[in-house]
């Protein structure tokens, strides 16, 4: 499960240990194994020591067991000799007193001849002719009934009253000559039993006990008498009443803990016991067990010695990486690194590369870093222009949107003027207040033209593009650049020989270059050179500016002057509208920037070349087309057919183009009816039904306006003459929502009539 780690709080990382701590580990753990292979090593050999021990222990408790069997043998074999001898069968008591102290033969042995009632006949232990004393007690009464019953047995441990010397005794049943019963005994001081330990040549530090069946220490080989007549411990006493032989821990009479060993007599049954201190049996007395212990510290020292003398290899050659890769860290140059291991070294080969491929990406960093900041620079610069484009495209676009608003609603005002001086001009007839009209119609003729120059600017002026030869329409043109040029001009057109035909609106081509021609004009103030020539061209590179072309092929127009030029900061302003140079009254700076919104609006393009002192040149791209122009056919001017008596419905928002439209169209013999909102005219037309010939609507309406009066028209009638008028053409939005006949403002009675009947025709 993934723990939650709360933000803004650092997430606590475990520690590395470091390589010293892991080979200290390592070290650790290796001695630790050895020593755990030594200890068990040791512990084994223990193991078969202690073994072997307890082996040696109850085979020597064994021997020592059948040497005691062997001097009580003895014994019983000296009784036997006097017990068949001639001088107690004949009942010579003092030979067979004398013949029994020499097989005595010393202090700690003699023989003694017992009534059944205790009466001694012979005790060697005292010299000839000492009295003798009864034995008649208990403990003598058992051993005698024992003999007799038995014919010969072996005592344990008892005392002479008198002495209170220990001794054990062997005694035998025998006969005199008189066929008495008598108990033959040869008594035996425990030292005679400590001789029999003393030829054994035990190990040192080894004990050997004989204890009766009673559990009371008969004799040892310490030859201390301090221990005869005590018992053995509770776990040896316990040990031997439930085995005949075994090898046990316990306790020596002396209080030390004990390896026991021991075994049981049958001829005696009595128990010879054979004891080694703990402390000495746990010791491996062999060199074998000291070899491994020292081999085992000798392995522990030098594997320690090594590990030292590894870490210190390791932990120099760690270091000498370290500074390498600290040094590569820095971007320093590592060129040869030697840690005097094989690993290491790899490391270091890798590093020396890493180092090497670091150089050289620094400098290749180092150079994209320039690249890069030349390039942001140059994209800065880039973005600086396109940011300066926008503004100026957006600026052109918020003075064609006012532009052209105000041309729409100038376009209302001049309808109405227009057509009310037309209407009074023909009333006044031969009035000397003709002039007057004439004046007012010439200028709202130039308020037309200006609000032409508007449209053409915003791009909003309805256009009719088809192949035109550009040649021959220069040519035809000529005489009104001619003129407009005026006589100290000269003007040179470069056509070619082979024709080149744009998809333009003639019309529109013919008002651009005149306008070029007229600025050449205005630039040469002393007269000059103008010269028109035409090309083909292609585009490669994208616009760098609003009203450059986009990449394709083109029909190139350029007009050049020889005139006084303009300075880069006056360049970069020519064709936004209203700006001019000229004096205030000269020029309305709307001139090139009607050039720049019909070349865009044609799908082309314009681009400027000026300088102080060498001329303009300004170059008119428009879209190609390989298609033959075709040849222009003369024709008589278009006139009116008859409108007498036609039922012509006006719908406009505008009360004064309304009242003009009627007014014309009344003069033309017309019924008219009028409606002032696209509503109104819907009612109208539903009311009238049939009795209505066509209806004349305004484009723009607030509410429902022309297209959509005419879309429902047309659902009830397809064929239903319908004529739009506006003031404010917007090109792709007429193309979206009406394709029949358009009249735009301001008109004069000639045209209304003229398209007024071509409708209905």
């Amino acid at each position: 499960m993934t723990q939650a780690i709360s933000p803004g709080r650092p997430v606590r990382r475990s520690q590395p240990s470091s390589l010293r701590f892991r080979l200290t580990v390592l070290t650790v753990g290796l001695i630790a194994v050895l020593l755990a292979i030594s200890i068990a090593l040791i512990a084994g050999l223990l193991t078969v020591q202690r073994r072997a021990s307890e082996k040696q222990l109850l085979a020597t408790a064994r021997a020592l067991s059948t040497a005691v069997d062997g001097r009580v043998l003895a014994a019983q074999a000296m009784l036997l000799a006097l017990a068949t001898s001639d001088s107690l069968h004949g009942g010579d008591l003092a030979e067979f007193d004398q013949r029994a102290r020499k097989l005595a033969a010393g202090r700690d042995q003699w023989f003694v001849l017992y009534t059944p009632d205790g009466h001694q006949l012979v005790n060697t232990a005292f010299p000839v002719g000492t009295p003798l004393i009864n034995a008649s007690y208990p403990a003598l009464r058992a051993r005698l009934d024992a003999a007799l019953a038995q014919g010969s047995a072996v005592s344990g441990l008892h005392y002479i009253r008198r002495e209170r010397l220990p001794l054990v005794s062997v005694e035998r049943a025998v006969t005199d000559g008189r066929g008495r019963r008598l108990i033959l005994t040869m008594a035996i001081s425990p030292r005679v039993i400590e001789q029999v330990f003393t030829a054994q040549d035990l190990p040192k530090g080894w004990n050997a006990s004989l204890v009766d069946a009673s559990g009371l220490i008969i004799a040892r080989n310490d030859g201390s008498d301090r221990f005869v007549g005590h018992r053995v411990t509770p776990r040896a006493s316990q040990a031997m009443a439930s085995a005949e032989q075994a090898v046990i821990k316990s306790t020596s009479a002396s209080g030390r803990p004990t390896l026991l060993a021991f075994t049981r007599s049958h001829s005696t049954n009595w128990f010879l016991l054979v004891g080694l201190p703990q402390g000495e049996a746990a010791l491996p007395p062999d060199r074998w067990v000291a070899l491994v212990a020292g081999l085992s510290v000798a392995l522990l020292f030098v594997g320690a010695l090594w590990v030292v003398i590894t870490m210190r290899q390791v932990s120099a050659s760690l270091r000498i990486l370290t500074d390498a890769a600290l040094r590569v860290g820095h971007g320093q140059a590592v060129a040869e690194v030697e840690t005097g291991m094989a690993e290491t070294d790899a490391v270091a080969l890798v590093l020396v590369e890493a180092s090497t491929r670091l150089r050289l990406r620094d400098a290749q960093l180092r150079e994209s870093a320039a690249d890069l900041e030349r390039r942001v620079e140059q994209r800065s610069a880039e973005l600086e222009a396109t940011h300066l484009q926008l503004a100026h495209a957006q600026k052109l676009e918020a003075i064609g949107r006012l532009t052209g608003g105000v041309a729409h609603d100038f376009n209302n005002l001049l309808t109405g003027v227009m057509g009310n001086l037309e209407l009074l001009q023909r009333r006044l007839g031969d009035s000397p207040f003709q002039k007057y009209v004439i004046n007012a119609r010439q200028a709202a003729e130039r308020g037309a033209k200006l609000t032409g120059q508007l449209l053409a600017f915003s791009r909003r002026q309805r256009l009719e593009p088809r192949p035109v030869d550009l040649a021959r329409q220069l040519e035809e043109i000529q005489p009104l650049l001619l003129s407009a040029l005026g006589s100290n001009g000269r003007l040179c057109i470069r056509a070619g020989e082979d024709p080149i035909t744009a998809i333009v609106d003639p019309v529109q081509l013919e008002l651009a270059v005149l306008n070029l021609v007229i600025n050449a004009r205005d630039a040469m103030e002393g007269g000059g050179d103008v010269t028109l020539q035409l090309s083909r061209v292609e585009v490669v590179d994208p616009p760098t500016r609003d009203e450059e072309p986009a990449p394709g092929r083109y029909a190139l127009v350029s007009v050049s002057d020889t005139g006084s030029g303009m300075a880069p900061e006056i360049l970069d302003h020519v064709l936004e509208p209203f700006f001019t140079t000229k004096p205030v009254g000269h020029g309305s700076g709307l001139g090139l920037s009607q050039v720049a919104g019909f070349a865009k609006q044609s799908e082309g393009g314009v681009r400027l070349s000026s300088a102080p002192g060498a001329g303009t040149t300004v170059w008119v791209y428009l879209p190609m087309t390989e298609m033959s122009a075709p040849a222009k056919v003369a024709v008589s001017a278009p006139t009116a057919g008859d409108l007498r008596q036609k039922a012509i419905l006006v719908i406009d928002d505008d009360a004064a183009v309304r009242d003009v439209a009627a007014s014309m169209l009344v003069d033309a013999g017309c019924r008219v009816t009028v409606a002032e909102s696209g509503e109104e005219g819907l009612a109208r037309v539903r009311k009238a039904g049939e009795a209505i010939d066509l209806v004349l609507v305004d484009f723009a309406m607030p509410g429902m306006n022309g297209a959509e009066v005419a879309a429902i028209i047309h659902q009830a009638n397809p064929m239903f003459p319908i004529v739009m008028m506006t003031g404010y053409i917007d090109q792709a939005e007429i193309r979206r929502t009406w394709s029949g006949a358009v009249l735009n403002k301001p008109f004069d009675e000639t045209h209304l009539r003229k398209m007024i009947s071509d409708a209905l025709s």
